[in-house]
């Protein structure tokens, strides 16, 4: 292996230690129950140095540490009093201005770190320790570390690395969502720690810093986030710059090296403390002194930060003048100059750039959290749920001309309108799936695999019920959908009304019978789904991007008469779904299987011992060789299987509550602890057995998940599931229309305003003597029970009619006729010899007329009865219609 693998800066220093060896710290693993820290030494060397002989000096000398500080639960207590409860306390350590030792003495005394233990040290084995065998003669390492000697620099001098792990496992439950911070520190010294002379040690803490290594540290946890990503800067040839840079005022970043940190810390303190002792210097002026401690505040809160100069910029906004002629003037004026100095001097340094990189480093490896698993249900099919009656209904009401001159007769009604099917929200609450998988939860998560033909509209009804209180009759419309889409596509419409008739409800084809001839052309009864584009400009639910409601329109046809008594006021609305959502529960757990395979295959390449090293590294071949082996990352096992088992995991127990962006950020850990070139086999080899396990309890077949899959199953061995019919109902209320009878129906013709009907108008009428005498198609001989009277045509008994008024008995109207005493005549012998004169015939009574004979009938005022009689000769009737003027 090449010094390339090791994770150089540009700082030998920094790599190998100030004075002593530095030890780095490889990687963190965190489990459930306890934390473990990988660390490594590297020992510079030349090529005649006796590494055994190395090795032997520096385990006599040296000793390893690692320390936990983190903080728990705890009563509430001043942290600004109580060292090391604060995550602010350990930055002294990690900024160098405080001995790591000296820390830990100090927070050992505090009472409540040492009662909860979270603050932990621990000393590591011996770097090395030659044992000997009587087995085989020989010495061999009997310690903890790992020692590899196949590392080299540039100039050919071997590198020596030692490796070890250490597990630290906390005497109390972790709860990490709630942890403020947890640091981890390495470090080695030659004084081995003792809690009984450490006080000696510190009070000569100079000496104490020359006997302790450089301070390595992983910020683990903060603010209950795992601290896997890291900001670092790099230079032009992409070398990590291991020290803090500092921002310059006009954005860039650069290292300390034409002018260090503490340069300018001391630069702007000599700024404030030579103004304060200038003779001008005026200790009353409060906007002077206020601006002078700004400015020493930006001094003491960002000394070690990056943004120290940009702080220091930003305050000049500040000033309340910039007058040369006034105090806080001048002093604007030469802190500006200080500040453009100080900047200049900066930005003729090297420029580095800040990048955001996840940190390896940090691997979590709580792949296999105990879980409990609360099954789904899937809602009923509730009424008055998924079909909603706020819907337009449309009533309107024929009307012909009637058989008198002027008359206006209500025939038929039209109801028309629409009604909505809430399809989505039926499929999220009513469909199987939700037994298994929350199909709102299946879309958040991006997992939109429920086709149309899984969750189909296959029937639709609409039913007009009469009658209720006796006899109840229902009138239905109903339609089919075709099965040939991937969308509902009405296929047929149906109308049932052979529980009533056509006064109940029309025909499909109104035009094909004379009872519904009066129809408009083409109308016919129909339900059907229609496309509609909603009124609104927004979406129909905020949360749910095409949000499926399905509209229905419909129109029913039925007599006037009836429609105006009849007391309905609603429809009733049913549409059934085919549910075949259960296979795509079954999918989801194939799918999960079939990336299970894939998981296995990767792994049991990785498995071969030549593909690691003793600490779980992949080599070199088998990283390169397994990357070549797909044609792209996305395709890759180890970027494509973490993410799934994250769903997974949220989609069974809602781990990540939804959240894509924690999902992300957890497969991403996961990648990086199995990728091949970043990775550890140790690390793949407990997530494979997470993954497993995962399908063991949730979705095996003896998980609860597969056991409510199985009991779907239509058949014990083969994998065809029943499906499920569901019926939703609902009503559609005549809200928009009126279901009002007389004066308040909308079909009552108002004719309070409207002039008396003209029964002298003749216009259209041919009353001549000829037309009425000579145009025979037949004769016929009349009968007296031919005799009718009115629009139902009631037959009348021919022995109590009386005539009131006086037929005309001019040349081409009826003759005067007087009822004297009426039982001289019977109405049949009046009409019969009035016909006769009028018509011609024979002395028998046998009369030819035409079908249809419209004689004009005079009137002389609200005295006289009108008359309109017409011979149908092929039905044997006279019909004999009265008016009034006034009378209807």
């Amino acid at each position: 292996m090449s010094i390339d693998a090791i994770p150089l800066t540009d700082d030998t220093i920094s790599n190998f230690g100030k004075f002593l060896p530095a030890p780095y710290i490889e990687r963190v693993e965190i489990y459930d129950e306890k934390v473990r820290v990988f660390i490594s030494i590297f020992l510079l060397t030349d090529l005649n140095g006796d590494t055994d002989t190395t090795l032997q000096y520096l385990s006599d000398k040296l000793y390893f540490y690692i320390m936990h500080a983190r903080d728990g639960s705890y009563e509430a207590v001043d942290t600004d009093t109580e060292f090391g409860l604060d995550n602010a306390d350990w930055d002294s350590v990690i900024d160098g201005k405080m001995n790591v030792l000296a820390a830990y003495d100090e927070a050992t005394q505090n009472a409540i770190i040492e009662a909860n233990g979270f603050l932990d040290l621990s000393e590591t084995d011996p770097l090395v320790v030659m044992v000997y065998s009587a087995e085989d003669s020989e010495f061999f390492n009997d310690t903890e570390w790992t020692i590899t000697e196949d590392l080299y620099d540039d100039n050919g001098n071997p590198i020596i690395k030692a490796q070890i792990e250490i597990d630290y496992r906390p005497e109390d439950v972790l709860d990490f969502t709630s942890l403020d911070f947890w640091n981890v520190f390495a470090f080695a010294s030659i004084y081995e720690y003792d809690a009984s002379d450490i006080e000696t040690m510190l009070e000569n803490p100079a000496l104490l810093d020359l006997r302790v290594s450089d301070v390595s540290y992983e910020r683990v946890f903060k603010d209950g986030e795992l601290q896997h990503k890291i900001v670092s800067f790099v230079d032009a040839d992409d070398l990590v710059y291991s020290d803090v840079p500092i921002q310059s005022i006009t954005g860039p970043y650069y290292k300390t090296d034409n002018i260090t940190r503490d340069d300018m810390v001391e630069y702007f303190e000599e700024f404030v403390t030579g103004f304060k002792e200038a003779d001008t210097y005026d200790p009353d002026d409060d906007a002077l002194n206020t601006m002078l401690d700004s400015i020493s505040l930006v001094v003491e809160e960002y000394s070690e930060s990056t943004q120290f100069l940009k702080e220091m910029d930003l305050r000049r906004a500040h000033f309340t003048s910039k007058d040369p002629a006034e105090p806080v003037g001048k002093l604007y004026t030469r802190f500006r100059k200080r500040i453009y100095t100080a900047n200049r001097a900066l930005e003729n340094g090297t420029q580095v750039k800040k990048v955001l990189n996840r940190n390896p480093k940090i691997i979590d490896m709580r792949f296999d959290e105990i879980l409990s698993y609360t099954p789904g249900s899937a809602a009923a099919d509730d009424a008055d749920t998924y079909i909603y009656s706020e819907s337009l209904v449309s009533r309107a009401g024929f009307y012909y001309l009637g058989g008198a001159p002027g008359e206006i007769t209500p025939e038929y009604v039209r109801n028309r309108g629409y009604f909505f099917f809430d399809y989505e929200k039926a499929l999220r609450q009513t469909a199987v799936i939700n037994e298994v998988f929350d199909v709102g939860r299946l879309t958040s998560l991006g997992i939109n695999v429920i086709p149309y033909d899984a969750f189909e509209i296959t029937n639709a009804e609409i039913i007009r019920t009469e009658n209720e209180d006796t006899d109840p009759i229902d009138i239905k419309i109903s339609c089919t959908f075709s099965t040939d889409y991937n969308y509902p596509l009405t296929d047929t419409a149906t109308v049932d009304n052979s529980a009533g008739g056509y006064d109940l409800y029309c025909t499909p084809s109104p035009s094909a019978t004379d009872d519904t001839s009066t129809l408009p052309s083409d109308e016919t009864s129909y339900l059907v789904l229609r496309n509609f584009v909603p009124n609104q400009t927004d979406s129909i639910s905020s949360g749910i991007p095409d949000y499926r409601l399905s509209c229905f329109e419909y129109q029913d046809f039925y007599d006037a008469d009836f429609a105006i008594d009849s007391p309905t006021n609603a429809y009733s609305v049913s549409v059934t779904v085919t549910d075949k959502t259960i296979e795509v529960a079954a999918g989801l757990v194939s799918y999960y299987e079939s990336v299970q395979e894939f998981l296995a295959t990767y792994y049991d390449s990785a498995a071969d011992e030549l593909s690691y090293n003793t600490f779980g590294e992949f080599n070199t071949f088998f990283s390169d060789g397994i990357t070549s082996a797909y044609t792209s990352a996305e395709e890759a096992p180890w970027n494509v299987v973490p993410v799934i088992y994250c769903i997974y995991q949220d989609l069974v127990y809602g781990f990540y509550d939804g959240d894509m962006d924690k999902i992300t950020d957890a497969a991403q850990k996961i990648m990086d602890g199995i990728d091949p070139y970043a990775g550890n086999f140790f690390i793949l080899d407990t997530f494979k057995t997470a993954f497993d396990n995962f399908y063991t309890d949730a979705l095996s077949p003896a998980s609860p998940i597969g056991i409510q899959i199985t009991t779907h199953r239509s058949s014990a061995t083969l994998y065809t599931y029943s499906n499920t019919e569901h019926t939703y109902e609902g009503e559609v209320l005549w809200d928009s229309s009126s279901s009002e009878t007389g004066e308040d129906s909308i079909l009552w013709l108002d004719e309070s305003g409207d002039e008396p009907v003209d029964l002298d108008d003749v216009s259209g009428w041919d009353v001549s003597e000829e037309e009425m005498r000579y145009d025979i198609s037949s004769g016929f001989t009349l009968e007296s029970s031919w005799v009718k009277s009115g629009y139902t045509y009631t037959e009348i008994p021919a022995d109590y009619v009386e005539f009131y008024d006086q037929l005309i008995s001019s040349g081409d109207h009826w003759p005067d006729y007087e009822d004297s005493a009426h039982d001289d005549y019977t109405i049949a012998e009046s009409l019969n010899e009035d016909l006769l004169e009028i018509f011609g015939g024979t002395a028998d009574g046998t009369i030819a007329v035409n079908a249809y004979t419209s004689p004009y009938l005079d009137s002389d005022g609200s005295t006289y009865y009108k008359y309109y009689i017409r011979v149908d000769p092929d039905a044997g009737y006279i019909y004999v219609d009265v008016y009034s003027t006034s009378a209807s």
